[in-house]
């Protein structure tokens, strides 16, 4: 997508151009100030969503309290 001053145009364009990308903060934006709560674990589910307990080598989904999820893998 090509933006200036009067136009706003999209085409098709090889990924191999490597156009640059620039990040504008929005003036009005208030700032987020990052709040470090410990956060409690809800469950552990295998990847079909079936609730379980911690199992080496096997992938299992870790659900907290403040709706994050993280997969993780405990090799042994």
């Amino acid at each position: 997508m090509g933006i200036s001053l009067s136009i706003a145009m999209m085409g098709d364009r090889d990924k191999a151009d490597g156009n640059c990308v620039r990040c504008i903060l929005d003036e009005m934006s208030s700032t987020v100030e990052e709040i470090n709560v410990e956060k409690q674990l809800v469950r552990i589910t295998d990847l079909l969503g079936r609730e379980t307990t911690c199992k080496p080598n096997i992938p299992l989904l870790y659900i907290y309290d403040d709706n994050t999820v993280e997969k993780k893998l405990i090799l042994e």
